[in-house]
């Protein structure tokens, strides 16, 4: 929301099962890891997943470029 102020929210790590589903995803595109840090730095401006705000938005880019390609899990 255009309003909303998230500075105050509390920050969740992002967990092992999240970084698993970031690999699965980047693994049906045939993504070695080095191309999904490059992906993950390009999308967060940092090379590392560290909360889960962080890994929303790198999860959801992802799973809509498969989605648009025809990727599914």
């Amino acid at each position: 929301r255009r309003d909303y102020d998230a500075a105050s929210d509390a920050i969740y790590p992002a967990t092992a099962p999240e970084h698993q589903l970031l690999r699965d995803a980047a693994a049906l595109r045939n993504w070695d890891e080095a191309t999904l840090t490059a992906f993950i730095d390009r999308q967060l401006g940092k090379p590392v997943v560290v909360t889960l705000a962080d890994f929303n938005k790198v999860f959801w880019a992802l799973k809509s470029m498969n989605r648009r390609d025809g990727l599914h899990e």
